[in-house]
């Protein structure tokens, strides 16, 4: 468990979602992040344009559950469909694997939702 708690209070950069949306260098400005505290069991960040919040738990390795999220409620016009596709694949996450420094999120089925980068610390 100790690993898993360190890989779970760290902070991500999401890279890609859905494999539609993807962010690098030129735009990860608009990138959603995720924020694990192990010890509240809570990640928060920002979605492309608000800032939202769940509760998380780790039943075993490989699996997580996530509250639903809540995000503040702002409308960005040149980001909201990051926002959308960001929340939408975050409520469906079941599974996950971590590889070195990225992080990949999956639905129950195993389809891969988010893939994030690991913030240098």
């Amino acid at each position: 468990m100790a690993t898993i708690a360190k890989d779970f209070n760290s902070s991500w950069n999401v890279t890609s979602i859905n494999d539609t949306l993807t962010f690098t260098n030129e735009n990860v400005e608009k990138a959603p992040t995720l924020n694990f505290n192990w010890n509240e069991k809570r990640v928060s960040g920002k979605t492309g344009c608000n800032s939202y919040f769940a509760t998380f738990e780790v039943p075993a390795k490989g699996t997580i559950n996530f509250s639903n999220a809540g995000a503040t409620k702002m409308f960005c016009i040149e980001s909201m469909h990051i926002e959308d596709a960001f929340l939408g694949a975050f409520n469906k996450v079941a599974k996950y694997s971590i590889n070195k420094r990225t992080l990949r999120l999956y639905d129950k089925n195993g389809n891969l939702l988010i893939e994030a980068s690991k913030i240098q610390q």
